[in-house]
């Protein structure tokens, strides 16, 4: 974890400089206390298709609010586990935004919406 925090520090001298930098933090495998820290910093964090094996992060997730959490693959590598043993592709961000309703309890509809919509504010999308 002292990872995070020596990359919250810096982004937050950066933000000196830069008062309108924002970002995303790529395969997020922080707890709660390095999540809010990114966000307070206006950053969102990504969850890849870890969270369809591994436990580790569900308390982070339903922690986090839905408008600072952006899903991802990481494709080639850590397939979800419909495709474990195969060469993981951006389609299976399907399964993992799933596993993100399922862990928080929400609709998968809200949370594919949401996401998309986070996404396309973080990178300026139309």
């Amino acid at each position: 974890m002292d990872a995070y925090h020596e990359l919250s520090n810096i982004l937050q001298k950066t933000r000196m400089d830069s008062p309108k930098l924002r970002g995303d933090v790529h395969f997020f495998v922080g707890g709660i206390l390095e999540a809010k820290e990114l966000i307070n910093l206006g950053f969102t964090v990504s969850f890849t298709a870890v969270i369809t094996f591994a436990r580790d992060y569900d308390e982070v997730i339903k922690a986090v609010p839905l408008a600072n959490i952006l899903s991802e693959t990481d494709s080639p590598y850590v397939a979800p586990v419909s495709r474990h043993g195969k060469r993981n592709d951006p389609l299976a961000v399907v399964d993992v935004v799933a596993k993100i309703a399922e862990i928080r309890g929400e609709p998968a509809e809200t949370i594919r919406s949401s996401l998309l919509a986070n996404a396309n504010r973080m990178f300026t999308l139309p």
